[in-house]
């Protein structure tokens, strides 16, 4: 979130940064790590979180449905909600 908010992409997509940048730049995209905040503010809401891998190789869910709960206790109207997952190294 830190390398985000300055303005530093910790992923490598190709365009990507550009993307980033641009859109950061028109004030079209921000992060934050408010839930209230960045659901009040947005049309679609992203939810990035680790899905680690248990020892019997399923994958823990917890944090989707954590963030989940959390994103519709702050609802007050209609939003995308978006989830991509990410395996914790």
């Amino acid at each position: 979130m830190e390398s985000l908010q300055a303005g530093k992409v910790p992923i490598y997509e190709p365009g990507l940064e550009e993307i980033i940048h641009r859109n950061v730049s028109a004030h079209r995209l921000r992060f934050t790590g408010s839930i209230k905040e960045g659901v009040d503010n947005s049309q679609i809401v992203f939810i990035a979180v680790p899905t680690p891998q248990h020892a019997d190789g399923s994958v823990d869910l917890s944090f989707i449905e954590k963030v989940a709960r959390e994103i519709a206790g702050v609802l007050t109207s209609y939003r995308v909600i978006v989830d991509k997952k990410h395996r914790a190294r």
